[in-house]
């Protein structure tokens, strides 16, 4: 029972049924259409027949009708002559009269009819009935033998409908199995998917849509395989990134407990090593809203306002590290239609990573170009490695002495959000980034 209704629940079941069906019903329709034209054309036939007969009576007063029944089939060798006969009533002088009389009588009476069929042991007749003088003349006609190859054609048709039903399953059954063929691979491509096995797929399909979807899957396992290992090195670099703040922690409370060391300094250790993993847990809960996060809400903006906010709140961390910080503006006033709170996130995150790798100095500079704002942030630190620069904007990339990887990916976020450009290159001196984005937004 399981397995019948796992096979009735196919789609190529449900396919392989609905197209046999369908030219089951075609052939049924002809049949149908056949057998309805062929009746109405013998009853036709055999009316027009019937009355040329009693026209030719009238007016010859003949006692042989020739035939004039069914155009079409005069002069078949496979049917006789079928002739229009007469009788008087009550003088009726052969076998088939009789019967016609007395089936004429049951069915109907001996009453004025023209072309009534009437069915009499096994044979099919037509009759009409006609006054004369005081008597009543029936004629008749036997189309038995038209009904007869009526029928041996509604058989034929019914065996070919029946050869056609059984041929139409196997053909069907063949193509469709051909044509599931591809969707077979693509499931269990999919499948590999699903189980974490994101090795693309070199299949080629006959079908120009069966390899669109191919490359659209594809292109699904890449980057998801690209997005399993970013998630990797991510946790690779957290893990030892949040090692070296809790082992101060660690280290400085123990000192502490031993009173081995001035506890001012050691608390000062400690408080030092918890901003750092506030900042790593802050950029942790952030990139992990990086892809959830919607169109944010725009508002004017005094950039230079915002930016003086930004260096304030670096100036603590700088100078503890001995680095100055400076921020030089432009002459006018430079208005932004942005997302304030992310633009200065953006700018946290640059100040914090250029102030990690800075020697002495940190400086930051902005203007307006064109009708874009622009922001430079400029140290004096080593610069970017060899082949650095064109992954230092990517998700969970760590250069040389990096951190987690995800602050200048949160930058290029934010940026891309505003519709503006984030660059990193290197300056006479030091490492350069900038960020570009319209002062108004379309």
């Amino acid at each position: 029972m399981r397995i019948a209704k796992k096979v009735l629940s196919s789609f190529q079941t449900n396919i392989v049924a609905a197209f046999v069906i369908l030219l089951f019903l075609i052939f049924a329709m002809v049949g149908v259409i056949f057998h309805v034209a062929a009746d109405g054309y013998i009853a036709g036939s055999a009316v027009q027949a019937l009355s040329q007969a009693q026209s030719i009576f009238e007016n010859t007063e003949q006692e042989y009708i020739p035939n004039v029944f069914i155009r079409a089939l005069r002069g078949s060798h496979r049917f006789p002559h079928t002739d229009v006969k007469y009788f008087v009533v009550g003088a009726e002088n052969t076998r088939d009269a009789a019967i016609v009389s007395q089936r004429l009588a049951e069915a109907h009476g001996l009453d004025f009819v023209t072309g009534m069929k009437l069915h009499a042991e096994g044979r099919t007749f037509f009759v009409s009935v006609a006054p004369l003088d005081e008597q009543e003349i029936v004629f008749y006609l036997d189309a038995s033998d038209a009904y007869l190859f009526m029928r041996v054609v509604d058989r034929m048709l019914l065996s070919a409908v029946c050869l056609v039903f059984v041929f139409a399953m196997i053909f069907a059954g063949i193509m469709v199995d051909t044509a599931m063929k591809p969707l077979k691979i693509l499931r269990n491509f999919v499948m590999q998917i699903g189980n974490g096995d994101f090795k693309t797929n070199s299949h080629k399909f006959a079908s120009e849509q069966f390899n669109e979807l191919n490359n659209c899957l594809n292109m699904t396992a890449y980057r998801l395989a690209e997005y399993d290992n970013e998630q990797k090195m991510f946790f690779q670099n957290v893990s030892h990134d949040l090692r070296s703040p809790l082992m101060s922690i660690k280290g400085n409370a123990e000192a502490i407990e031993k009173d081995i060391v001035d506890s001012k300094e050691a608390a000062a250790t400690i408080i030092k090593a918890v901003d750092e993993l506030k900042d790593m847990v802050d950029n942790i809960l952030y990139v992990s809203r990086l892809d959830a996060i919607t169109a944010p809400i725009m508002e004017e903006t005094n950039l230079g306002m915002l930016l003086q906010v930004c260096v304030e709140r670096a100036a603590a961390h700088a100078q503890k590290r001995g680095i100055e910080l400076q921020c030089t503006a432009g002459y006018e006033p430079i208005i932004l239609h942005c997302a304030a709170k992310y633009i200065a996130r953006a700018i946290d995150n640059l100040l914090s990573n250029a102030i990690r790798f800075a020697e002495t100095r940190v400086t930051v500079e902005y203007y307006n170009v064109g009708r874009n704002a622009v922001v430079r942030v400029i140290d004096d630190g080593p610069g970017f490695e060899p082949g650095e620069i064109s992954h230092v904007f990517e998700r969970f990339y760590k250069g040389k002495n990096g951190m987690t990887g995800i602050g200048l990916a949160i930058v290029k976020s934010i940026i891309d959000q505003h519709r503006g450009v984030a660059i990193a290159e290197n300056g006479a001196k030091g490492a350069v980034l900038t960020v570009s984005v319209p002062r108004k937004r379309n």
